[in-house]
């Protein structure tokens, strides 16, 4: 009787051991997906708020609707502090932005012209370019062919983490497209 005790205790231990592995596990693997989900949310608020600032940038500072590299610049700096001030692992290195912009020269919306701007790390080629979107371009109510502006953010998490190594997910991207005045 006292034998057959010993090899159930022993068996306990270990099927303990093994769920509270399992457990852990999931755990784990739950912190991590809601870690990325609230980086790639922040992204996707930053890069929508950065191409409404982009289009409205015509009518709060009565400047033409090209955009400067200064002003690119800009975007990217209040986009990049506006991401460290809300993620406390922050890292401005693993940050980047691409900001196109499809303007015309003339009432024709056959002949656009693409301008790009490439801030930090290099986003990713998962996309075609704005100026390939023609299904997007048309004309304003005076006639006027209406410039698009994309902003795409990425950040590339530089962890070695369970969810990454399983998944590859590294780099974590969102761009907002935005028609202008």
């Amino acid at each position: 009787m006292g034998n057959s005790t010993l090899r159930q205790r022993g068996v306990f231990t270990i099927e303990l051991a093994l769920v509270t592995l399992i457990i852990f596990s999931f755990i784990t693997f739950t912190c991590e997906l809601t870690e990325r989900q609230c980086i790639h949310g922040l992204l996707q608020n930053l890069s929508f708020s950065g191409a409404s600032l982009i289009k409205e940038r015509t009518q709060l500072y009565d400047s033409s609707p090209q955009i400067t590299h200064k002003q690119a610049d800009e975007l990217y700096q209040l986009l990049s502090r506006s991401m460290s001030r809300s993620f406390a692992g922050f890292q401005e290195s693993a940050f980047g932005m691409t900001l196109e912009q499809v303007t015309f020269l003339q009432k024709d919306i056959k002949n656009p012209v693409l301008t790009l701007y490439k801030k930090g790390k290099s986003c990713p080629k998962s996309q075609k370019h704005l100026v390939h979107e023609v299904s997007l371009f048309f004309l304003t109510e005076r006639g006027n062919p209406a410039p698009l502006y994309r902003v795409s953010l990425c950040y590339i998490k530089s962890d070695n983490t369970f969810l990454s190594n399983l998944m590859s997910a590294h780099r974590l991207s969102s761009n907002a497209i935005m028609v202008g005045r």
